[in-house]
């Protein structure tokens, strides 16, 4: 299960669906889990899990 919003941000369905096929998306402005704003790639580290982590 990959959930929609993820690191300050509603991911799209193209966004969603690349994570799926490609296992990353396109680089994208994201908020840290401290607030900070960052930018960096979701990348799925865990198709079974969905957990996702930030690429810069």
């Amino acid at each position: 299960m990959i959930w929609k919003e993820n690191h300050g941000r509603t991911l799209t369905d193209a966004q969603v669906k690349a994570l799926i096929e490609k296992g990353r998306t396109g680089k994208l402005k994201l908020t840290s889990e401290d607030g900070t704003p960052l930018e960096g790639k979701l990348v799925l580290q865990n198709m079974d899990t969905g957990q996702l982590t930030v690429e810069s």
